[in-house]
């Protein structure tokens, strides 16, 4: 069973393990916002698979860390599509 089946039948501890998570990836997305002050962010694979899981503490720590300006700026979403990374490089690779 992995985390994220933990998570949907809620487990204590893959919730909290999925908060600190999304602490964590606010705080790598920061670093993107402020670099390249993108409009959109797609998170991919295995992380958009469990984005419900992460997602309330991932915006929250944005809001508080970036200005309110640049929060309202960008949009962070989960790809529908899990395999988008390996799509987007065939892509290049195509041009």
């Amino acid at each position: 069973e992995d985390l994220f089946e933990k998570y949907l039948k809620g487990d204590p501890s893959a919730k909290r393990a999925f908060n600190e998570y999304g602490k964590h990836l606010a705080n790598a997305l920061v670093i993107i916002v402020y670099a390249l002050n993108p409009q959109m962010i797609v998170l991919g694979g295995s992380v958009a698979k469990s984005y419900e899981a992460f997602k309330d503490s991932l915006q929250s720590d944005l809001r508080a860390l970036l200005p309110e300006i640049l929060f309202d700026s960008v949009k962070v979403v989960s790809a529908k599509d899990h395999d988008i990374a390996v799509l987007g490089a065939a892509a290049l690779c195509l041009k």
